[in-house]
């Protein structure tokens, strides 16, 4: 899944930060998270397009990914995609946040 720590990067390649959370609830809170990981000069890795995030999806863009980062309302963060999403990240560096009262 994840490359191994130690490995040497060339120049050109950047580190991944898998930025999860449906794009129809928290985008402030997401838009928040990209900006975070692009002001770290880092590459967010995000889908966007509703209804796109398939477990397909989840794991392609994981494994591409150094680290995990799950935007969630408290009515989506026990959602099988986003358990789905913990468990296949694996090994990843996590940092969760959940909003209390979800705007959905």
């Amino acid at each position: 899944m994840s490359q191994s720590p130690d490995l040497i990067r060339t120049p050109d390649q950047r580190l991944r930060i898998y930025v999860s959370g449906d794009p129809a609830r928290l985008p402030a809170e997401r838009l928040a998270a990209r900006q975070a990981v692009e002001s770290l000069h880092l590459t967010p890795v995000t889908v966007d397009v509703e209804g796109a995030t398939g477990r397909q999806v989840a794991t392609a863009y994981l494994g591409q990914s150094n680290a995990f980062v799950g935007v969630y309302g408290t009515e989506t963060a026990g959602d099988s995609l986003q358990e789905f999403e913990l468990s296949e990240a694996g090994s990843l560096p996590k940092l969760l946040y959940v909003q209390a009262g979800d705007r959905a």
